[in-house]
């Protein structure tokens, strides 16, 4: 049950990431971005690693857009790959607790 529910967030944030593409408002990149890495922590016991492509990509999509790298709809496409290649790789070779590094205070302190 507590699954479908974040599986049900995922389609939630699915379409926020959308939309704040659509919009093509940098500052929204950012703090969507924000907003997603909180809940990929909130959820990192069942599937807060899978979560944390959104905030990857779009960080990533901000980055590029605050350079001015991105100027063409399909410019948007490399950046993307840049990002799912960058979420995989942290992912399998990075641990837990590097990734949710911010956090761990308030870990240790409710611990």
């Amino acid at each position: 049950m507590l699954s479908a529910k974040f599986l049900g967030i995922v389609l939630v944030e699915t379409l926020i990431a959308g939309f704040v593409i659509c919009c093509q408002d940098t500052k929204w990149y950012w703090w969507t971005g924000l907003a997603m890495y909180i809940f990929s922590f909130l959820a990192a016991w069942t599937i807060g690693l899978y979560l944390l492509v959104f905030p990857v990509v779009l960080w990533l999509l901000a980055l590029a857009r605050s350079l001015g790298w991105i100027t063409r709809a399909w410019h948007y496409v490399p950046v993307i790959i840049l990002g799912l290649t960058v979420w995989y790789l942290s992912v399998m070779y990075v641990d837990d607790a590097w990734l949710f590094l911010p956090f761990m205070p308030l870990v240790w302190l409710l611990s």
